[in-house]
């Protein structure tokens, strides 16, 4: 290269241009590697990386092939912690350490580590720490996770999932069932503790609910060709303990298969039978009062049987026209519409009723109806009703 002719074409002399050439590269010296190819993968030397990174975790990728993710920050600084901070497990002389973070991978063997574009978002990292960590796959084709979690609420933390496909740390984007998104961020209670892996490339989450009072249980389905996890059950249960049932489908279809006899799952009331009948088949109830539209009889507070009478005039001939429920006493499980919808579909009419605050889900179950009941701010359905329906509930108009 004619180093005069170049000096010259900038507009320099050979001496100032001199000047110029140490000064830049003095300065492209103190840039870190990853910055100096824009658009291109870089790496950065195994020895280094494990030498700056501040955590480092074992990943496999859906191949099976071995990688190790490292954590790190160029422009890192480090700090102690003056008082503790119980919401994220840290304690007063904690050391802290912060700064841009970023991934780099290293495949088992490799001499350079791939730095990653997928942003972290992570600015600090108190030691010791228990908020970045895998959940190892279960079988063939499905990737080791990494979670990149952060404090969310006093009931869970808020979380990322991401995982080594292609030979590259991705993004994992939760959806609901029909696919539509619910970003990229999920929570879960207790951390890892939070979170399972299932089979059939499954991940189940739980956190704490207040307005139910219940624990949600969340489950993920992993698509790897999509980088998405579907969300394809949901359910809310009083206890903290994993759920053992497969499914909370089976309530809801025996629910829906008595209600299209008129009945309800293991009870002998049923829509049209007399008075008469209905205290030889269940005894005397154990409340009686009036409703709007007529009298009910309360059963073991989760079964209210409606008559076309009011209790003054009822007599042994009285028709049941209605047999109101507690849900969750009858199926033994909590539901919001949402679940009710990926299980029996799209309702065949919602009613909303301001005066009262409830809005009812109702669908046709042959010649009865069943109606799911939620009462204003409720985040789950808490009573339910099989009935007649009058003819204008399903009309199109």
């Amino acid at each position: 290269m004619n180093w005069n002719s170049m000096a010259s074409k900038l507009g320099f002399s050979m001496k100032w241009f001199i000047v110029f050439i140490i000064t830049l590269s003095a300065i492209t010296a103190t840039i870190p590697q990853e910055m100096t190819a824009a658009g291109k993968s870089t790496t950065i030397d195994a020895a280094k990386i494990k030498k700056i990174s501040r955590v480092a975790l074992k990943l496999k990728d859906e191949k099976k092939t071995a990688y190790t993710l490292y954590i790190y920050a160029a422009n890192e600084t480090k700090s102690v912690l003056k008082e503790d901070y119980p919401w994220t497990h840290s304690k007063k002389g904690d050391i802290t350490y912060s700064g841009t973070y970023r991934a780099a991978l290293l495949k088992e063997g490799a001499k350079q580590a791939v730095v990653q574009s997928v942003p972290l978002n992570l600015a600090s990292i108190t030691l010791p720490q228990d908020w970045l960590y895998t959940i190892p796959a279960r079988e063939r084709g499905q990737p080791d996770l990494f979670i990149l979690s952060e404090w969310g609420t006093s009931n869970w933390d808020l979380f990322q999932a991401m995982a080594v496909i292609d030979g590259k740390l991705q993004r994992l984007k939760f959806t609901n069932s029909d696919g539509t998104s619910l970003g990229y961020d999920w929570g879960a209670s207790g951390g890892k503790k939070g979170m399972r892996s299932l089979s059939d490339m499954r991940l189940q989450t739980k956190q704490y609910d207040n307005s139910v009072g219940a624990y949600l249980f969340d489950t993920f389905k992993l698509n790897v060709a999509k980088r998405q996890l579907k969300r394809v059950e949901h359910r809310y249960l009083r206890s903290p303990d994993w759920p053992n049932s497969v499914t909370d489908k089976l309530p809801v279809t025996k629910l829906m298969a008595a209600a299209k006899a008129g009945k309800l799952p293991g009870d002998s009331a049923r829509v049209g039978m007399t008075l008469n009948a209905l205290v030889a088949a269940k005894g005397q109830p154990d409340k009686q009062s009036n409703g709007e539209w007529g009298a009910y009889y309360e059963y073991d507070e989760k079964v209210f049987v409606g008559f076309d009478d009011y209790l003054h005039i009822l007599n042994k001939k009285s028709s049941v026209v209605e047999l109101m429920f507690d849900v969750e006493a009858i199926t033994g499980h909590l539901y919001d519409f949402n679940r009710l919808i990926e299980l029996l579909g799209k309702p065949n009419r919602i009613v909303e009723n301001e005066e009262d605050e409830t809005t009812t889900y109702y669908y046709k179950a042959g010649k009865y109806a069943i109606g799911f009941i939620c009462y204003g701010w409720d985040a789950v359905v808490t009573r339910g009703t099989v009935f007649y329906p009058h003819e204008e509930l399903f009309s199109s108009k």
